[in-house]
């Protein structure tokens, strides 16, 4: 156990190369953040790996004993408290949703370009439609021109039965 006026480095032996040293109470210092604003939904994986870190400093003869003391007393109030179930189902429902706060903002991109898609494409339609329009108009025109040389036709083809009907009746008249 370490004492308050103990340094964590004092038993690491003088042969370990200094970069080493501060690079193991450079991480000490950062685990024990960690700890210190620790989250209800910290995972059991981050406990492990700061315990494993804090090990191997101690197996190297850092006096980080009652760190890794503190990540064992809180992974079981964590993992092994009658809340656990609760804590389990906020984590999931929190990952749900963002999950669909994502989604949501995928569909809402996806919107943005449906609409300017349909934009462009009422545009094209626009200008085809005057096209069209322009097309129909000619097609009227030859109908109307097409119906008129029918009726031309009809009136030339009347014609010529009712020439006809006059040569058949007065073909049939006896001669006198």
């Amino acid at each position: 156990m370490v004492r308050r006026k103990e340094i964590l480095h004092d038993s690491l032996p003088d042969s370990l190369y200094y970069k080493l040293v501060a690079g193991m109470i450079g991480e000490t210092v950062n685990i024990a953040n960690e700890i210190k604003d620790l989250k209800i939904t910290t995972t059991k994986e981050e406990f492990e790996v700061w315990d494993n870190s804090l090990k191997s400093f101690e197996l190297l003869g850092m006096k980080v004993g009652f760190l890794r003391d503190r990540i064992r007393l809180l992974a079981r109030i964590v993992f092994e408290s009658e809340g656990r179930v609760d804590i389990e189902k906020y984590t999931e429902a929190k990952n749900e949703q963002k999950r669909i706060e994502d989604e949501i903002k995928k569909v809402t991109e996806r919107l943005v370009e449906l609409n300017e898609s349909g934009r462009k494409m009422e545009g094209v339609v626009d200008g085809l439609k005057q096209k069209v329009a322009r097309l129909e108009m000619e097609i009227q025109k030859e109908l109307l021109n097409t119906f008129v040389v029918f009726m031309e036709l009809t009136n030339i083809s009347k014609a010529c039965i009712a020439g006809l009907e006059s040569f058949r009746v007065a073909s049939l008249k006896p001669l006198a």
